[in-house]
């Protein structure tokens, strides 16, 4: 990737809180709108129990992403895998991590309906 791209990039991921995050199940595809947090390329976010989204990644860990400034030439998309956390350590990091960047939702947080997964890009 060139310089200029992972500008764009970056700039995308750090000024921005929400992607659309896209699974599938039994052939039967969704996109979630999500708040994200990154740590290097990987990416945390809050997803509630009950929803598709959250039992699509149960069954199949595939997903798509997508993330823009509502500009036609600032977007970053890929697919990856997406795991839900059950490690107390790493589910911490991830709440910290989304706390720091999105602070309206830590009183939501407090609730245990919610998971928080992480999703690991391999193609940009």
């Amino acid at each position: 990737m060139d310089t200029e791209s992972q500008e764009v990039m970056n700039n995308v991921w750090k000024n921005n809180k929400v992607a659309s995050l896209a699974t599938v199940r039994d052939g039967e595809p969704w996109v979630a709108t999500v708040y994200y947090a990154e740590s290097g390329t990987d990416f945390y976010c809050l997803i509630t129990h009950g929803t598709k989204t959250i039992e699509h990644i149960r069954k199949n860990p595939s997903v798509s992403f997508s993330m823009d400034d509502k500009q036609p030439m600032t977007f970053v998309q890929g697919n990856g895998t997406a795991q839900e956390l059950t490690d107390d350590q790493e589910i911490q990091k991830g709440k910290e991590l989304l706390i720091a960047k999105i602070p309206e939702i830590e009183a939501f947080m407090q609730s245990p309906n919610f998971s928080i997964v992480r999703f690991s890009p391999k193609t940009l």
